[in-house]
């Protein structure tokens, strides 16, 4: 697909080449759970002992015979034109009610869906009026009860934290239903129909409004254009099914179940895109704020397409159905307000869906933008420079860049920039990868934030008058090609054709990666001499990172964000290592030691984006920063430097442009090295504990001069035991002597025959080891 975007003010245009068909993601949301907090379902490749849900209501458990047969549901009128009547479907999605003149009686009526369960034990079922001939929800009230089982240890872990036991059985006495998966029939042919009470009606009509509106008010639930594409191209088991249920503990919980598999389909006859209605997510997607609007959609031939662009969400309705794997060129023509003012010096685009997209975090497609903006100001950004041209007739400069690869992602950023430039070669594809930077002659940075001060070495607030020295951003592109250097050794080849670095505005105290870009906050452009921190060498190298950890090798779920973050912060750490040295490295691994913490005993790596609460945001930040980077250490150490490389290169090379789980990962470890690993991933990925070791040794003298050294070491937490390859170090008069020794059991004695008795034996000097260790006495 081709869609330009064309902005009145700024005047941008963007295009974007994405397949037409939609394409089988590598993940499943399989339910959400809210108990103050959304707990998100396995990957569909990725389900540690579950499997694929039925995609529509099986038979009650415990098979209790029909009461009455009621009437079956009425179908869809063959006749119904979902597309012509788009507008009035979406519409009628929140604002049709029940239809309580008839209420269904129900006695142990089971509705599953995937690991939950349903059970309407006995109740009073109130159907909504249909929508396009179709019955899409309903309201319960009476005796219920929900369980379920989740099917991986991550998210057992989860429902115990917040709910007190790895199993839901939850007593309900409410409960509001959506769905699009026909589960009013299996409700009608195991009831008894009859007029409805009217206080149950009351009370139904009362809880349906609120909790629908509730719905109706979220930005992340696309129900209504869900349906809407499904009904249009007749898509088969992509059906939803959504429940809020009225518990006594809990208050309201909400279920949601959505396959979210996208196979290749035939005869497509509507495309649905991410798109947003305003940019700002602070607002309501119908609030009218940094507006979205789309113009005109028109085919390849120039005729123009129908098409709905609601709740930030574009469904385009196609004139010949599309098939799999057929190129289709569709032209998307729109205004946007999604430039917004940093600095008198500085701009930069909102980051959300401002062009139509598709699939998970944005999905990935080639691009190809034509960026102008009013003199004096450049532009830098993502993709390979095809040229930067000066607009005379309007007072603009401009640059025209694009990416043949599918990446995802893909960002600019302008202001009062001063341009150096600067390139790299492989040593091993013998490529050139132009590079520049993009930094603000002169700027002031006021520096309050507490734990920023305390990045730079500094107690107090601070101003800074920075102008980018000529030698600082000459030290920057040099310090660059020695990161980008060390990074083609262990993941392969730099992806892209140029890499692009920008300064950002002052306040903006972080870094980020976009495809072939990184932009860097305006501190770390600061000279050595005016700050005491040398923070700005594992900043770089991390934001580097990410053009192999995010961009080449993306993450299929929330459950595996450490494939981009926990990969870039210890590849970071490999580079301090070979830059600034061992010392300084040790002082991050204690870093990462210390603040791991944070997120222990919280939630293990896999949940980091599950958890909730006022501290969620710094222990999700101590897992994936922290704890995933000290992991990742351990694994270097345990595999040796050699097949460590081996694996990352493999990975990158195997997975080239594609979002993979931590299971992927985890059976290309395995092939690669030839030995199981799922021991390491399952106690330290997918499960919480920072151990303790407690040890003590002896030496007895032998016949042959030699000594047997024995050294006990215990671990304390039962519940959460960790098997190591413990170093353990010989201490003599005049060397040292290091031995590996597994330890896997909760105690144990390990023996090692030495030449001598050594005057002390130590357990992990240079700390490869996530764990307390402590000699006893």
């Amino acid at each position: 697909m081709v869609p330009p975007f064309v902005y009145p003010l700024n005047c941008v245009v963007a295009e974007v080449e994405m397949r037409t068909s939609l394409r089988s993601s590598t993940w499943r949301r399989l339910f959400a759970l809210t108990l103050g907090l959304m707990v998100l379902g396995s990957p569909g490749m990725s389900s540690r002992g579950g499997s694929p849900a039925a995609q529509t209501a099986s038979p009650p458990s415990a098979n209790p015979a029909p009461i009455a047969a009621a009437s079956p549901a009425p179908a869809a009128p063959g006749g119904f034109d979902f597309a012509g009547k788009r507008e009035e479907v979406f519409e009628a999605f929140y604002a049709t009610g029940l239809d309580t003149s008839t209420a269904y009686t129900v006695s142990n009526l089971a509705i599953k869906k995937d690991s939950m369960t349903l059970l309407l034990k006995q109740g009073t079922v109130f159907l909504m009026k249909p929508i396009g001939g179709e019955v899409t929800g309903g309201a319960f009230i009476g005796d219920g009860e929900a369980s379920m089982t989740p099917p991986n240890r991550t998210q057992r872990f989860m429902l115990n934290k917040y709910s007190g036991s790895e199993v839901l059985k939850e007593p309900f006495t409410e409960a509001v239903f959506r769905f699009g998966d026909g589960s009013d029939r299996l409700i009608r042919a195991l009831s008894k129909s009859g007029p409805g009470d009217a206080s149950a009606s009351a009370r139904a009509t009362q809880i349906f409004g609120d909790r629908d509106g509730w719905l109706d008010g979220t930005r992340e639930l696309h129900l209504e254009m869900q349906f809407l594409e499904n009904r249009i191209s007749g898509l088969k088991g992509q059906d939803f099914f959504v429940a809020d249920f009225h518990t006594a503990k809990h208050d309201w919980l909400s279920y949601k179940y959505d396959p979210q598999d996208n196979p290749l389909m035939e005869n497509l006859r509507a495309l649905r895109f991410d798109l947003d209605n305003n940019a700002d997510y602070e607002k309501r997607w119908y609030d009218d704020f940094r507006s979205i609007k789309v113009v005109a959609v028109t085919d390849a031939s120039g005729q123009a397409l129908p098409f709905t662009h609601k709740k930030d969400q574009l469904l385009v309705i196609l004139n010949e159905p599309a098939r799999a794997g057929t190129p289709l060129t569709l032209t998307v023509e729109g205004k946007a307000e999604v430039i917004y003012q940093l600095t008198a010096e500085s701009f930069g685009l909102l980051p959300y869906a401002w062009y139509p997209q598709y699939g998970y975090i944005n999905g990935r497609s080639p691009f190809h933008w034509i960026v102008q903006v009013p003199k004096p100001y450049l532009v830098t950004g993502s993709g390979k420079i095809v040229r930067e041209f000066e607009a005379k007739d309007t007072g603009q400069n401009g640059i025209e860049t694009g990416c043949d690869q599918p990446v995802h992602l893909p960002w600019v950023i302008f202001g009062r920039f001063q341009k150096a430039t600067s390139s790299f070669t492989s040593e091993e594809t013998k490529k050139t990868v132009p590079m520049t930077i993009h930094s603000f002659p002169t700027m002031t940075i006021s520096i309050t934030d507490p734990d920023t001060l305390e990045e730079f070495g500094l107690d107090q607030p601070v101003t800074f008058d920075l102008a980018a020295p000529v030698k600082k951003v000459e030290g920057m592109l040099e310090e660059g090609k020695q990161i980008l250097k060390l990074f083609e050794k262990i993941y392969g080849p730099y992806p892209y054709d140029e890499l692009h670095i920008a300064q950002m505005a002052p306040q903006l105290e972080f870094g980020q990666s976009p495809q072939g870009f990184v932009q860097l906050s305006g501190a770390a452009f600061l000279s050595q001499a005016t700050t005491l921190s040398d923070f700005i060498h594992g900043f770089m190298s991390h934001e580097f990172a990410h053009q192999w950890w995010a961009h080449q090798v993306g993450w299929a779920s929330g459950d595996d964000e450490w494939l981009s973050e926990s990969f870039a912060e210890y590849a970071s750490g490999i580079f301090v290592n070979e830059y600034q040295g061992p010392k300084r490295f040790q002082r991050t691994l204690e870093e990462w030691r210390r603040d791991a913490r944070v997120g222990e005993p919280e939630a293990p790596i896999s949940a980091a984006n599950m958890l909730s609460g006022p501290n969620a945001g710094r222990q999700r930040y101590a897992l994936l920063y922290d704890k995933g980077p000290y992991v990742l250490h351990m694994l270097r150490v345990q595999l040796d430097d050699e097949a460590y490389t081996k694996v990352m290169r493999s990975v990158q090379a195997t997975y080239r442009n594609q979002n993979i789980t931590t299971e992927m990962l985890l059976r290309e470890v395995n092939r690669v090295t030839g030995q199981d690993y799922t021991y390491f991933f399952d106690q330290w990925f997918w499960d919480v504990g920072i151990p303790k070791f407690r040890y003590s040794w002896r030496s007895e003298h032998q016949p042959d001069g030699k000594s047997l050294v024995t050294v006990h070491v215990a671990q304390e937490d039962k519940n959460h035991l960790k098997r190591v390859l413990m170093p353990i170090h010989l201490h003599f008069k005049d060397k040292t002597i290091p031995q590996y020794r597994p330890v896997v059991q909760q105690e144990q004695d390990i023996r090692i025959m030495a030449p001598a008795a050594p005057k002390d034996v130590t357990l992990d000097d240079d700390r490869t080891l996530l764990a307390d260790i402590v000699k006893a006495g």
